[in-house]
């Protein structure tokens, strides 16, 4: 939509991955608000500096609500600034909120919004945190409502049987959640697991591929999708057994999409 009206895409992603630490974060900005877009980009942004600088601190706090708070207060604050800088009320900043934080063994997730973060857990895709959606599917909660702290979802744990995560905001949660059912799509095991063994960018063309030929079609809003996995579960498989991950890829194709 924003692509076809020329106007700033309101999805934000931002992310980090060094050492024993990784972080992925995405915001998607209210549609009805004129500089979410802003919003969502200082949030995804703070959200991979504040995880990146005081992990093991969030980690270590045995109350959740202490968390929460911490975090959406100083999002707010950085909202507050943006509002004096642009001499309009908060709301014109409202956008949700989604990452993972991942340092050695331990993750943090946080959700507050629509969207839907998943997670491969035993070699099987699970809703880790589905869309918090009011009576109509186009309403949700935002960093900068009143209810924000009462719906947001925080939870802290041992990556155990987990390989990867993945987060999508609203517009590819589409093509990939079934909201009746709970469940997300079983393409989202395979990519996590491509994901798992090729270099970082490989798998670049075959999402750009998915989007523009499926799910593009379904929705008129942005779309943004993010993955994290361990890279050391799918290290040490041979070629072969990746080229039948692949399905139709050949060696040539192989080797062509390794080299990103």
């Amino acid at each position: 939509m924003h692509i076809k009206n020329n106007t700033p895409c309101q999805d934000k992603i931002s992310y980090i991955n060094k050492e024993n630490l990784s972080i992925i974060a995405l915001s998607d900005g209210a549609g009805s608000a004129k500089l979410s877009h802003l919003g969502a980009e200082n949030s995804v942004n703070f959200v991979c500096n504040e995880f990146a600088q005081s992990f093991d601190y969030y980690f270590e706090q045995t109350d959740a609500s202490i968390v929460k708070t911490k975090i959406i207060n100083k999002i707010n604050d950085n909202i507050t600034q943006l509002s004096k800088k642009h001499n309009c009320d908060i709301s014109a900043f409202a956008h949700t909120l989604l990452f993972v934080v991942i340092k050695d063994d331990n993750f943090i997730l946080f959700h507050i919004g629509d969207g839907v973060i998943g997670c491969l857990k035993n070699g099987n895709i699970e809703v880790a945190s589905k869309p918090t959606n009011d009576e109509f599917a186009n309403v949700t909660v935002f960093t900068t409502s009143p209810n924000a702290m009462q719906n947001t979802k925080l939870i802290k744990g041992k990556m155990l049987n987990i390989d990867g995560f993945v987060l999508m905001s609203d517009g590819s949660e589409r093509s990939f959640y079934d909201k009746k059912s709970n469940k997300l799509a079983k393409i989202l095991e395979r990519l996590l697991i491509l994901n798992s063994i090729l270099p970082n960018m490989a798998l670049h063309k075959k999402l750009i591929n998915i989007f523009k030929n499926s799910v593009l079609n379904k929705t008129n809003d942005d779309c943004s999708f993010l993955m994290i996995s361990k890279k050391s579960k799918f290290s040490e498989i041979t070629d072969e057994q990746k080229f039948k991950i692949f399905g139709s890829c050949n060696n040539k194709n192989y080797k062509k999409r390794s080299s990103f």
